[in-house]
């Protein structure tokens, strides 16, 4: 099995490449990104003859068909998604490739399911959209709880992400970029989210709530612009399905530059010149990220934490199942729950186990008693509570 990891050599590309390196099924990986040092160091440290890196930029399309031509499997990593996805799946349909991604943002999955999976079905490929942690680990999740019920009322996904548990220097990385840019993105203008049966917008940042999560303890959350809300609607009937979101140690930051305006992509002048009001937002928050002290971990636990409430009936009685995961190595890492789930989605499309062609999301076509016992396989387990009201 030969795959090609796109921006493998960041903090996401890296834990998944690491665990696809533990199947024998990997005879090679190509660790491609545009950062040609960084692909080659992490390589070097891998040690493994089965890994090459190249230089590779995915604005190229020639390049990446030529290169996609000789793999079985497309992982790719780079972000933004809302400005390079839609160019990769293109060329991986055109290449007749199955491809697998960590899509975080909700336009592009959108766009990508409506306007690709006609193709992809004609090309004879899976496209699998956001297989990461959230998307990716909550809706296979949603799709098991909603498989114990006969009918399904509301499906709540709640994720936390420590600023501590992002990159060790946030102002370095062109992956900390790509963070700044999805952490406006998120919360600019309205967001999607699925209420009393239709989608709706909501104002991002907005419906803040303090929820208990299994490692992090209680935190704040709020509505945010993720592909679940948009993507669990078309493979589970539910009245409501909702996603809340924080970032420990950032949000009041984030919330800050929506409530200053510099989150969405209006024009502004600035020195005389034209600029747009996100630019500034992530100039302003790469500034303070070089300039600010790491947050004791007192206040940012290494740590990103996540979890799904689905309630509905069985057998005519009220059920509410909870499903969480958890490391054997301690607090759950953001890496881990992305990287890992991301390199099972790879192997599960390259062994034939996703069998669906076109693009999905995950609870669309990844079979979740299968998914799980692969977790387990890399010291991740599922934890599930089940609240049942039956009549006496």
């Amino acid at each position: 099995m030969k795959v090609l990891a796109l921006g493998g050599c960041g903090q996401q590309g890296r834990r998944a490449v690491k665990a696809l390196l533990q199947s024998s099924d990997i005879s090679q990986i190509i660790v491609a990104d545009i950062n040609l040092d960084a692909a080659q160091e992490f390589v070097c440290e891998l040690e493994d003859s089965r890994v090459i890196s190249m230089r590779i930029d995915v604005l190229n399309r020639s390049q990446l068909l030529e290169v996609m031509g000789g793999v079985d499997v497309v992982a790719n990593f780079v972000g933004p998604f809302f400005r390079y996805a839609e160019i990769v799946v293109s060329a991986a349909i055109d290449a007749k490739v199955n491809y697998v991604d960590i899509c975080d943002d909700t336009a592009p999955t959108l766009a990508i399911m409506d306007k690709y999976s006609s193709r992809a079905e004609a090309a004879g490929i899976t496209v699998l959209m956001g297989m990461g942690a959230s998307p990716g680990l909550l809706n296979v999740f949603a799709r098991y709880a909603a498989d114990q019920m006969d009918s399904v009322e509301d499906i709540r996904l709640f994720w936390n992400v420590s600023v501590n548990d992002i990159e060790t220097d946030l102002s370095e990385t062109a992956d900390n970029a790509a963070i700044f840019e999805h952490g406006i993105e998120i919360i600019a203008g309205d967001v999607p989210q699925f209420i009393d049966g239709k989608l709706c917008q909501v104002p991002g940042g907005s419906g803040m709530k303090e929820v208990d999560f299994p490692h992090l303890g209680r935190q704040r959350v709020y509505f945010v612009a993720h592909p679940e809300t948009v993507t669990l609607p078309r493979y589970i009937k539910a009245k409501n399905i909702t996603n809340r979101g924080g970032v420990l140690g950032m949000d009041d930051l984030l919330l800050g530059m929506k409530e200053l305006g510099l989150t969405d992509h209006s024009e502004m002048t600035l020195k005389g010149q034209v600029v747009q009001a996100a630019d500034v937002g992530m100039a302003v928050m790469a500034n303070l990220a070089e300039k600010s002290p790491p947050l004791s971990e007192d206040i940012a636990p290494v740590c990103s934490d996540s979890f799904v409430e689905v309630r509905g009936l069985r057998n005519g009685e009220s059920i509410q199942i909870h499903i969480s995961h958890r490391s054997e190595n301690g607090f759950p890492r953001m890496d881990e729950g992305t990287g890992i789930s991301a390199a099972i989605g790879v192997l599960m499309v390259a062994r034939g186990e996703v069998t669906r062609v076109g693009v999905h999301a995950p609870e669309g076509c990844v079979e979740p008693t299968c998914f799980f016992a692969q977790l387990k396989f890399y010291g991740m387990s599922v934890v599930e509570r089940r609240c049942e009201v039956r009549r006496l």
